[in-house]
């Protein structure tokens, strides 16, 4: 009887995790490295060693990812898009649980584009840089872009966000930029004429026509995309 008390012990224990995982965790708690060209890179909240990033990759909360002299675009779920430039770095602070379905994404440097399907409460979605909290509060396409880790570039192609800084917070839309430097944010964004206007616009562009393309030819409901 004492031998059969211990499995029996370990077991419930295990019962009681698992359950309590479900409870916590949704489908969309890892994300996924969905494209990759060149090189990158993932470092595990778990550990401290880095390992080569590649193509269906999960990406879970914690984790770290960068590239050296390649692009990735990651899938966060709900047909959301995050990409990367080269020499770039983020950081996965929250992915969506349960009780919560806040995205949080602190980028260290680099180029990012965001592309918004579904955006199911406002500030759902949060970009945050060293010096400004990015708040989006519509479905869109946005270029985040971080230098020397101080200056933080927002453009928004369409859709809608709040920036927000030590200064205070500005609303950029449709059509719209801003510069924030040092956590100080200007009171009005600027036009800027939206087209093509490096690479990385390019690619991003290009990965948004495949990826409609694939839409375009599926054959699933639309609740079985993902």
């Amino acid at each position: 009887m004492k031998k059969t008390a211990i499995p029996t012990i370990i077991l419930a224990f295990l019962f009681s995790s698992l359950n309590a995982e479900e409870v916590k965790y949704t489908n969309n708690s890892l994300a996924r490295l969905s494209y990759i060209t060149g090189n990158a890179y993932i470092q595990r909240a778990s550990g401290l060693a880095y390992e080569e990033a590649v193509v269906n990759l999960p990406i879970a909360e914690g984790d770290r990812l960068g590239t050296t002299d390649g692009r990735v675009e990651i899938y966060l779920g709900k047909g959301n898009y995050f990409r990367l430039d080269y020499n770039t770095k983020i950081d996965f602070l929250s992915l969506p649980k349960k009780e919560d379905d806040l995205i949080q994404i602190c980028i260290w440097g680099g180029n990012t584009y965001l592309s918004v399907e579904t955006l199911e409460r406002e500030k759902g979605i949060e970009i945050h840089t060293s010096g400004v909290s990015l708040y989006i509060l519509d479905e869109g396409l946005y270029r985040i872009d971080v230098r020397e880790n101080t200056e933080t570039e927002i453009l928004v192609f369409n859709g809608l966000v709040e920036a927000a800084g030590e200064t205070g917070s500005s609303f950029i839309k449709n059509a719209q930029k801003l510069e924030a430097v040092e956590g100080r944010i200007p009171s009005h964004p600027s036009n800027f004429i939206s087209a093509v206007d490096d690479s990385f616009d390019e690619w991003s562009e290009s990965r948004d026509f495949q990826i409609w393309k694939r839409l375009a030819k599926r054959y699933l409901p639309e609740e079985l995309e993902d």
